[in-house]
């Protein structure tokens, strides 16, 4: 039996989706082959050691707080190689083969944790601390896209201590605005007047210290599953459509009934080709490893390709497009969990 620990919630604003996620994923997953360690970090921090009776419905519902038996870390020495639960005065260890982070957005995706499992000598689903900060950060992920030759949006980056007046000497509006380091669309805003400008920028500087002011793309959002380590599969894109202004964190995971699901999407085979190839190169060129989901907007005039970002824990909620896509190549839901852990490194 492996020992697995499923580690979710977190500090980012994606706190919510992570318990969706970490849910569906211990319901989905087959007990008879794992031995299950459930870990929740609260939102100001605090590591929890689950009890057994926790139910899926209790985490979904971000619940589990009251169904916490003792306070827990992940030991960073490589002589524990996993857990320590503060259970009253006495300490217990709890051994981990393998962790899977199902933490979305800042503390869980950019490296921080991916580094502790490192330093404690636990295998880990998903990429490495290097890979996973690049990933994150917007500002270099774009800047390694295009030194690979994958076409990219334009942009201007600020931080707090420069002055935005650039922008406009560089893109028209509208413009799209967002933290470097954010994922959800979280502090994302669509600028249409100048005056608009400065309060999404106050917004997005809520979020992290480094921000994007991106080139507005009429286009269609397309997105690819990336599932491997040396051997890299890429699944056929599908699409996702709105009602809403765009894309943004309350139509992903709120108002959800506003979307639309294409997969696959109906893209000439030239369109699927091109996409299916800028997803691999992007995901070897960040040295990804074990799973990414790799999102592309299509300029509806001209059908230009642009690489948007890839996130490296995609979400596993019920209208998340990773699982989806991979369904859709005959890969069930089980079976990918299976795989995800098989590939962990």
């Amino acid at each position: 039996m492996i020992n697995l620990l499923i580690l979710f919630g977190g500090e980012s604003p994606e706190h919510d989706v992570s318990n969706i996620s970490a849910a569906n994923i211990l319901a989905e997953i087959d007990q008879s082959k794992y031995t299950i360690t459930k870990i929740g970090i609260t939102k100001d921090g605090k590591w929890y050691l689950l009890s057994e009776d926790c139910s899926n419905e209790e985490i979904k519902n971000g619940q589990w707080l009251q169904k916490t038996v003792c306070p827990a870390i992940i030991s960073p020495s490589k002589e524990t190689k996993g857990v320590l639960a503060l259970k009253d005065t006495a300490v217990e260890q709890i051994p981990i083969d393998i962790c899977f982070p199902v933490l979305h957005g800042s503390n869980g995706e950019d490296g921080m944790i991916q580094a502790l499992l490192q330093l404690a000598g636990i295998r880990r689903v998903g990429a490495n601390c290097l890979s996973s900060a690049m990933a994150m950060d917007k500002a270099v992920s774009k800047t390694m896209f295009e030194k690979a030759g994958i076409p990219v949006v334009p942009a201007v980056y600020l931080n707090k201590m420069e002055e935005c007046d650039e922008i406009f000497s560089k893109l028209s509006l509208p413009v799209f605005v967002k933290p470097a380091n954010a994922g959800s669309s979280v502090g994302c805003s669509k600028v249409f007047r100048k005056e608009e400008l400065q309060p999404a920028l106050e917004a997005a500087f809520q979020i992290d210290s480094k921000v994007l002011v991106e080139k507005y793309i009429d286009c269609r959002e397309i997105e690819c599953a990336v599932l491997g380590n040396d051997d890299v599969f890429v699944s056929t894109p599908g699409e996702i459509s709105t009602e809403s202004e765009f894309y943004d964190f309350d139509s992903k995971y709120i108002n959800t009934t506003a979307n639309h699901l294409d997969i696959p999407a109906n893209l000439p085979e030239e369109t699927i080709t091109k996409i299916k190839a800028y997803a691999k190169k992007a995901f070897c060129a960040l040295g990804l490893s074990g799973f990414s989901r790799v999102d592309f907007f299509l300029d509806k005039q001209s059908n230009e390709i642009y690489l948007n970002e890839i996130n490296t824990i995609p979400g596993f909620t019920a209208q998340s497009m990773y699982p989806l896509l991979m369904k859709n190549e005959g890969v069930s839901y089980r079976e990918l969990l299976d795989r995800l852990i098989e590939l962990a490194q």
